[in-house]
């Protein structure tokens, strides 16, 4: 869960920070889709080969992957 307002884990953050903390977070919330899209294009505008979303995704995807195809048969075990 990312601490980012419109995520969940943004307004869990707000729930179990002090005031003086969770205020400036949660008036974040109206930029908080404009700060996750920068920081997923983050890596492509420096010009670095990575993608934060690929490595978020590729090992659940991948594990995904190989119990279907052991549970179908369709992979050796």
């Amino acid at each position: 869960m990312l601490p980012l307002p419109p995520l969940d884990g943004g307004r869990v953050a707000v729930g179990l920070l002090p005031d003086v903390l969770a205020k400036p977070l949660a008036r974040l919330e109206r930029f908080g889709f404009l700060i996750l899209i920068g920081l997923l294009a983050l890596p492509t505008l420096l010009g670095l080969h990575f993608s934060i979303l690929g490595a978020l995704i590729s090992g659940p995807v991948e594990i995904l992957h190989s119990f279907i195809t052991t549970i179908t048969g369709l992979q050796e075990i």
